[in-house]
């Protein structure tokens, strides 16, 4: 059994805070902080607040298992999901979702756990967005300062015209079950638009970058609007107009509260360079190989100042890009049908034999190889059975 080091902390006082963010400011804020300062730091690299996926237990009870025993069985105490601030590695968080996979044998686990989420999932980041003058404010709030919650993925939001997309896309490497991590991103997301905008709120488009599930049902009742599989991104695609729709309820003085808050929590806290090259070099995939000198310039710095501080953590550009478009390969290599060529240029590769010149560098074998090793089919359960939902 693996057991995996989580940081588990004293309760804290956020009951208010989860069960709903239609309260006073001065109660929000009241709840949201002890001595002044906003309750929950920035999580560390490759960690994840447990707030998530704080629905978990709750499908698992609905599936008709104990959670308890679960969560236990995959190496973590029962007691991690009972503050949203505690904090796991993101690694155990996919092997706990591939336990679940093996014990309920239900295929849409991720999905389902995702249909639990909300603003509040997301602690002191969603309540900035909840109290944002709009709906383009909250989403770039998310987008902005996710690394807050979440370090082993980003959130991205791109307007492209009448349409908008809201993307998720994980650069922690070698995850179990990134797929179904994606799925349940993805559903919070919807569920945060509906909260943000309006119940009957639906996507034009959802499309997932793994391979079509055998059950298309669970996905297409609960966005209600056409799903998608073995695409370039996971992604919700939606009216751009939604974008200027004001927040109901949202307090100014509140937004600017948290705000500074968290901007002295950037300053305060020591942040591995390393990793904001990561996060971004995940959000661009596709939009062309950047070179140090192109991400220099994003960081507001020059060349040379980018790889001394790179250096500095032991590492180089160079490095991390093969790095994150590596982890990429391997997403879409083990967890999609794409053809190698698609992907090829996907990862800004100007043919395919160029990403297979690379790919081969990276694994000492060619992406052909890998994929017929590693291929994993969809949520295919460790034990048969039954499925529960």
């Amino acid at each position: 059994m693996r057991r995996y080091v989580t940081h588990i902390r004293g309760k804290l006082a956020l009951d208010d805070a989860r069960q709903s963010v239609d309260i006073s400011g001065q109660d929000l804020l009241n709840s949201l902080t002890r001595g002044g300062r906003v309750v929950g730091e920035m999580v560390a690299v490759g960690t994840i607040r447990i707030g998530g996926a704080i629905g978990l237990p709750a499908v698992l009870r609905d599936l008709g298992f104990n959670p308890e025993k679960v969560i236990s069985e995959a190496g973590l105490p029962a007691s991690l999901f009972d503050d949203p601030e505690n904090i796991v590695p993101f690694a155990a968080l996919g092997h706990l979702i591939r336990h679940c996979i093996d014990t309920t044998q239900c295929a849409h686990f991720g999905l389902l756990a995702g249909q639990k989420g909300s603003l509040s999932s997301l602690g002191k980041i969603g309540f900035l967005a909840q109290n944002s003058p709009d709906v383009g404010s909250a989403l770039t709030s998310i987008a902005t300062y996710l690394h807050h919650h979440d370090r082993g993925a980003v959130a991205t939001m791109c307007v492209e015209g009448d349409l908008t997309k809201l993307g998720y896309a994980i650069y922690h490497p070698e995850v179990e079950c990134a797929d179904q991590i994606a799925d349940g991103a993805l559903a919070t997301g919807c569920r945060i638009m509906r909260g943000l905008c309006e119940p009957e709120w639906n996507p034009a488009e959802v499309t997932f970058t793994h391979r079509k599930p055998a059950e298309l049902r669970p996905y297409q009742q609960f966005f209600r609007a056409p799903v998608r599989f073995d695409a370039e991104e996971n992604v919700l695609l939606f009216a751009t107009d939604w974008l200027s729709r004001p927040v109901i309820g949202a307090e100014p003085e509140l937004r600017r509260l948290l705000m500074k808050e968290i901007e002295r929590e950037q300053a305060d806290t020591h942040r591995e360079f390393s990793d904001d090259v990561r996060r971004v070099l995940r959000s661009t995939i596709g939009s062309g190989h950047y070179s140090a000198s192109h991400m220099g310039n994003i960081f507001g710095m020059n060349e040379r100042t980018l790889n001394r501080r790179l250096a500095a953590e032991g590492t180089t550009f160079k490095k991390l890009s093969d790095e994150v478009y590596h982890e990429v390969a391997r997403q879409l290599l083990a967890d999609s049908d794409i053809p190698l060529s698609q992907i090829a240029a996907m990862l800004d590769f100007s043919e395919a034999s160029a990403f297979t010149r690379a790919f081969r560098r990276w694994s000492g074998i060619s992406p052909a190889d890998w994929r017929a090793k590693h291929a994993r089919p969809r949520a295919d359960p460790g034990s048969a059975g039954k499925s529960a939902c």
